[in-house]
């Protein structure tokens, strides 16, 4: 973990413990996404896929939102 502040949240549907993830992480996670990804316009995945990825990021695995 980083120094930065870490935010712990409980689901609310299936109660479980789930760790708050910041930007700079997600888009660490997303450019090694499409690394291993190849083929196509690399700049038009990257701009389609961006928002999804950050909104997934925002949900536990059981499809339950944040508050």
């Amino acid at each position: 973990m980083t120094a930065e502040s870490t935010r712990i949240w409980r689901c609310p549907s299936c109660n479980r413990l789930l760790v708050q993830k910041g930007v700079d992480y997600a888009r660490a996670r997303h450019t090694e996404l499409l690394a291993r990804t190849r083929g196509g316009s690399v700049e038009f995945v990257r701009e389609a896929t961006w928002p999804a990825y950050l909104a997934s990021l925002k949900r536990c695995r059981c499809g339950s939102r944040r508050e």
